[in-house]
């Protein structure tokens, strides 16, 4: 039953300055405080349904200016984008925004099973 390798599943929330950080980044309505719950939320439920097939990591990210971004800033697309982003894979594959059904799809697409489904089935 169990897997030896677990799928990771990272998923990146931040909360950055309401001035934004330069002409490479925005914040504005983009950042607010309901992303760290959307975070907790949808990492709840991966751990729920696929706990002991995945690697579920989130990660809070607290900015004060481009450079604390590090390699992450060439890896995702700030300009306009919403976070909390999720990755999956060892080699992060961005799945984008957080949208707990596109995740769950994705898992299922990559041979995961959910340990509840959303309906019953005979």
């Amino acid at each position: 039953m169990g897997q030896e390798l677990k799928l990771r599943v990272t998923i990146i929330f931040a909360h950055v300055p309401r001035s934004g950080l330069g002409p490479r980044f925005t914040a504005g309505s983009c950042f607010d405080d309901d992303f760290a719950s959307q975070a907790y939320a949808l990492h709840d439920e991966l751990v729920e349904r696929f706990a002991d097939q995945i690697e579920c990591v989130l990660h809070n990210i607290f900015f004060d200016n481009p450079a604390d971004v590090g390699d992450l800033a060439d890896r995702i697309v700030w300009d306009g984008l919403k976070l909390p982003v999720v990755f999956i894979g060892d080699e992060p594959e961005l799945v984008g925004y957080i949208d707990e059904p596109t995740v769950i799809e994705l898992l299922h697409e990559r041979g995961l099973e959910s340990n509840r489904r959303e309906t019953e089935e005979p």
